[in-house]
């Protein structure tokens, strides 16, 4: 990979150990800050195409806004982190790869939804807070569980693809039978044409996963300049800029009064990075899980659990308005992101 600026190592003097740290040059800097800008504005484009053309598919085929959210949706606004820290492991960069996820986890829930409560109270159903939430969770603490003993290994890995897939059949099988009944979603009405509808969604998916390898290129080199560890990195800068397609999905979604596809991504967001992103990196190679880790994966549940108590706060102060959180149930895991960032930073 071509790196702006980076300190070139003289013919014969290659070594084959680690890499050393790329060193930028002063003037590197308005480069760097412009690939986090240009990356930034592709990922908003990408996000307005993904979820128009996935919302009108989603009519057009009669399945639940839900399902869509926690499948197709998911899976795009996701890849990002699977590029990023498949990339990584591969390049032996440990720490990025595995903070990658569990920083995500928590920017999903912490930043990306208490943003889009706050500007707009979400509705959570209950089928949510009894399956699909309580599933999000248990799937989580197998991640926890399986680290404890400092490495996710081979089998560890298969167990966690073979529990990620297991379900998602269920919550997909669930869904179709769903199919064509009414929900209390804002979906929208236009079907569109169903090709255009297709070029959308792929379109938009190829713009979220370019733009966001362009903002992290740009964010991780603005880093490095800072002195951060690669671990430190991957919980915090990268895994912001890998959340930044939920982000954008999810604000657009809820703004065009498609809540359901911003939970349902949020939740299967995490599901895909912890389990199926987890559990691949596992058995492609043992992954390190140290004290370090483990802090950020409790964070990981304990951010995703808080779900639950904020929705049944927002029922009790407003119950004509069903289990939903409210603007300060927003702020409370807006700040509780915060806590997380400085603890990361503290402890670093």
């Amino acid at each position: 990979m071509l790196v702006l600026g980076a300190t070139r190592v003289p013919a014969g003097h290659e070594s084959c150990s680690a890499p050393p740290p790329r060193v930028y040059h002063p003037s590197v800097l308005p480069l760097l800050i412009l690939h986090v800008l240009v990356g930034g504005l592709l990922v908003w484009v990408g996000a307005e195409l993904l979820v128009r053309g996935s919302s009108r598919l989603a009519v057009r085929l009669g399945l639940p806004p839900m399902l869509i959210g926690a499948t197709i949706v998911a899976f795009g606004t996701s890849a990002p982190e699977a590029v990023v820290s498949l990339t990584a492991h591969v390049q032996d960069r440990a720490g990025m790869s595995f903070g990658n996820i569990l920083g995500s986890n928590v920017c999903n829930i912490g930043l990306v939804l208490g943003i889009t409560a706050f500007l707009l109270p979400m509705r959570v159903r209950e089928q949510t807070l009894r399956r699909e939430l309580p599933l999000v969770i248990v799937a989580q603490l197998l991640v926890v569980l399986l680290a404890l003993n400092g490495t996710l290994s081979l089998v560890d890995g298969v167990v966690m693809l073979a529990v990620f897939f297991g379900v998602y059949g269920y919550l997909t099988l669930d869904g179709l039978r769903l199919r064509g009944q009414p929900t209390s979603e804002a979906a929208p009405t236009e079907q569109g044409h169903a090709a255009r509808n297709v070029m959308f969604t792929v379109g938009g998916l190829a713009l979220l996963i370019f733009g966001a390898n362009v903002f992290v290129d740009g964010a991780a080199g603005i880093a490095t300049r800072l002195g951060m560890s690669e671990t430190l990195v991957g919980a915090t800068i990268a895994a912001f800029g890998t959340s930044l397609p939920e982000l954008a999905t999810v604000l657009l979604a809820a703004l065009r009064g498609q809540l359901e596809i911003s939970l349902g991504t949020l939740l299967g967001s995490n599901l895909f990075n912890a389990l199926l992103i987890g559990g691949s990196l596992a058995t492609m190679g043992d992954v390190p899980t140290g004290a370090e880790e483990l802090w950020h994966a409790w964070w990981m549940v304990g951010v995703t659990a808080l779900i639950w108590p904020l929705s049944r706060i927002g029922r009790l102060f407003e119950p004509g308005r069903g289990s939903h959180i409210n603007r300060l149930g927003g702020l409370a895991l807006i700040a509780a992101y915060v806590a997380y960032l400085v603890g990361s930073f503290v402890s670093e």
